[in-house]
């Protein structure tokens, strides 16, 4: 008789512990928040490996005429970033040091636009069919120029933040809220 209701009292305590732990995992905001930022950076990812194939087919055959990188071949005003990923690129663009970006600084990344059609057709080609954040190409950027060249950043107007209040702009490019 004590075995059987020792034996209960373990399973009733196990059952607690799990519905426990499922409340906190499934429960909370952290954990869709958190699922949010992967879904992105493996759209970043996949956007970043096809803008790869691309620049080694541009270098690797000269006649294609693409520009640099799958970009419409126009490097970005200032006015055309978006103010938050102006302040996130702050730390790799800010030349001279002042934490103020000018207009010379932003250039000197080359941030262009993607080309749309050819980054849909390479999608496509290598099965990454939809991206699962924002499918919308025109909404990505990436720098052509200098140490950061091939970086993918998202120019969007959607907010990417995690469960540590971090909004993401590219794989590794975030700002601390």
């Amino acid at each position: 008789m004590m075995k059987k209701i020792g034996i209960t009292l373990f399973i009733l305590l196990m059952l607690i512990t799990i519905l426990f732990s499922a409340a906190k995992v499934f429960g909370s905001n952290n954990y869709s928040e958190d699922l949010f930022v992967a879904d992105f950076r493996t759209d970043v990812n996949k956007l970043w490996e096809v803008s790869r194939i691309i620049e080694a087919k541009r270098i690797n055959n000269p006649e294609l005429s693409l520009h640099a990188f799958g970009t419409k071949g126009k490097i970005l005003t200032s006015d055309e970033i978006n103010q938050n990923l102006k302040k996130a690129i702050k730390d790799i663009a800010d030349i001279d040091g002042d934490n103020k970006l000018s207009d010379d600084e932003i250039q000197s990344l080359g941030i262009m636009s993607l080309n749309g059609d050819i980054y849909s057709k390479e999608l496509q080609i290598y099965q990454f069919y939809n991206l699962s954040i924002d499918n919308y190409l025109e909404h990505y950027v990436i720098i052509t120029k200098g140490k950061f060249a091939g970086t993918v950043l998202y120019n969007g107007f959607l907010k990417i933040i995690d469960s540590n209040k971090r909004r993401y702009f590219g794989v590794e490019l975030f700002e601390q809220l």
